[in-house]
This record gives structure tokens, sequence and C-alpha cells, in this order.
């Protein structure tokens, strides 16, 4: 973000600023070679320690619902995930992770494969609450 990006951002109502020290993670966080998205889980902890509830909507999701109902979840069970089947993405969980995550597990991609579930979190909607 630039100066002039971050200037404009802190003057909207309601808008706190915070610097994630990316250095208190693994290089591949803050790395965007290749393009990952593990920094998200770096925003979203660190939010959560410091604002207590938080809910990540990617920039591409569309609501269909009202936030109330999202946020009564949220307090009701501490957190909000959306559940998505694996078969309606191009890409299963071997396309989405590191080419060489399933090495470092000691595995094949092919059993990466196998070991996917149908099922799994869409990571696009996430609801933390620590209050």
């Amino acid at each position: 973000m630039t100066a002039e990006e971050a200037a404009t951002a802190a003057s909207w109502e309601g808008v706190a600023l915070r610097r994630l020290w990316m250095d208190a993670y693994p290089p591949h966080v803050a790395s965007m070679d290749p393009p990952n998205y593990a920094w998200k889980a770096a925003v979203l902890i660190d939010a959560a320690e410091h604002i207590g509830c938080v809910l990540w909507i990617d920039a591409g999701v569309e609501l269909r619902a009202r936030l109330d109902i999202v946020r009564a979840k949220m307090m009701e069970r501490g957190h909000f995930f959306l559940v998505s089947w694996a078969g309606a993405y191009i890409h299963t969980l071997v396309g989405w992770v590191h080419p060489g995550q399933p090495a470092a597990l000691g595995i094949s991609a092919a059993r990466m494969e196998e070991l996917t579930p149908q099922w799994q979190l869409a990571a696009g909607t996430i609801g933390i609450n620590r209050n």
C-alpha cells in the first residue's frame, strides 16, 4: 500500500490501519512469488487477536443473505464458515497448494488428491469471534 493509499484509507470513518509484521512468519507468507494466499491466515489471526470479532469477505463474493444472520452464527458458534463442493472447481486441492506441498508432507500428488475431501471450506468468507 502506498503512503497516499494508506492516508486515504486512514481517513475513512471506523477504519484503523495496522502494520502486520510479516517477518514473524515463514518466508512464503510474505512472498508473492509464486502468488499465494498464505498471508490471509496471518491477517485473520492478527485481526481476531486485536479486534475480537472479524468477518473476511473476498471482493468476488456475492452476498445473498443478511449479515445479521452471519453475525448471529458467529456469536453463537465463535466462527462462520461456508462449505464448498470440491467438484465445482477446476482445481482440486493439489491445484491450489504449492507444488512442493505433497512432497513436504511425504506423499505423492496423486495420494494428496485421494485424501482431499469432496467438501472443503470456502476461504472467501471466514468469520472469527474471540469475544
